[in-house]
């Protein structure tokens, strides 16, 4: 249960940030990438496996052509 807790609590996190940044960077920003990243890897923990997939699909379109300063990198 604590386990579960602890992810339900990154989700919540990974959900603001990914709002955050797309109301600073915008829908399309290859920087999106990472908080999408981030709640792929908690839908999955708590075995949500079609979002996870939604949100990993939608990540590597952001970052599918992006240059490494778009990427932050």
């Amino acid at each position: 249960m604590r386990v579960r807790g602890a992810v339900v609590g990154a989700r919540a996190v990974e959900l603001q940030s990914l709002d955050g940044a797309t109301k600073a960077l915008g829908e399309k920003h290859a920087q999106l990438a990472d908080p999408l990243t981030g709640l792929a890897l908690c839908d999955l923990a708590l075995g949500k496996k079609a979002e996870a997939a939604a949100a990993l699909e939608r990540a590597l379109a952001l970052r599918a052509g992006a240059t490494s300063a778009e990427l932050g990198e």
